[in-house]
């Protein structure tokens, strides 16, 4: 089934960037990452994906709906269905680490039961949580306040968050940028998981080498143009990777497209 449906998608911004034209389309149960340069229309398309920007032309259907026609009503339901991670982590402060993760199912739920539920934790939902923060290596952070943790401690409340929350698609934006090579590896292995249950996992990188690792396809982005789209193991052996990876120099890690 399709999830998203992507026709001569383009977003035009007034300084000339963002993405020129796009087409492809993408079902479930699929591990996208999106990989390019600083600049590539990877965050572009991030947005538009979950309805921060609208296109300049052509047309991109999300779930059934059109981007172009959707309606503020149609855009906060779809927006129910994604759960996205942020570059800049998006966590409330204030709140607890728990209270965070909880905020995944802010759209699925009541306002009267999501506030009964900030108020008090059920026990499934704190059995759940405190699982996924064990997964990810904070769970003594459980009762801490979002405002007392570090960058990389921020971003793996983040992606509990969306693990957290029972979206049908899943945007993340470079989300172990600011985590060690060993929670990276944690992080991404949480997300091929979803994709076991029909969610679609969308997500930008910049390391091939992680990329091939736990993607099931690969969308390279060049100047905001599709530069390949297809298996993760062709990659490397593709006219895009010798492109995209000469203009910059190798990592020690692996191969890498900063940015």
């Amino acid at each position: 089934m399709e999830k998203i449906v992507a026709k001569n998608l383009q977003k035009i911004y007034a300084n000339g960037q963002g993405i020129k034209s796009l087409s492809f389309s993408i079902g479930s149960g699929e591990f996208i990452g999106v990989l390019g340069h600083s600049g590539a229309g990877k965050t572009t398309l991030m947005r538009l994906l979950c309805g921060a920007v609208f296109p300049t032309s052509g047309s991109l259907c999300v779930m059934g709906q059109d981007m172009s026609t959707v309606t503020r009503t149609e855009l906060i339901g779809l927006r129910r269905r994604i759960a996205t991670v942020y570059q800049n982590f998006n966590v409330v402060p204030s709140l607890s680490v728990a209270h965070n993760v909880l905020l995944g199912k802010l759209g699925s739920s009541s306002l009267l039961t999501t506030l009964r539920s900030l108020l008090w934790l059920r026990s499934a939902e704190t059995k759940k949580i405190a699982g996924l923060l064990y997964q990810l290596g904070i769970e003594e952070k459980f009762y801490e306040r979002c405002q007392e943790l570090s960058g990389g401690q921020q971003q793996r409340v983040a992606v509990a968050r969306a693990l957290f929350s029972d979206a049908e698609i899943v945007l993340a934006d470079e989300p172990i940028a600011s985590v060690d090579p060993a929670t990276a590896g944690l992080i991404l292995k949480l997300f091929f998981e979803l994709k076991n249950s029909g969610r679609t996992v969308i997500m930008n990188l910049h390391q091939v080498s992680n990329a091939v690792q736990y993607c099931t396809r690969l969308i390279a982005l060049e100047n905001g143009e599709l530069a390949y789209d297809g298996v993760p193991t062709e990659f490397t052996e593709s006219e895009a990777y010798y492109r995209l990876i000469g203009k910059k120099s190798l990592a020690l890690t692996g191969e890498e497209i900063y940015g």
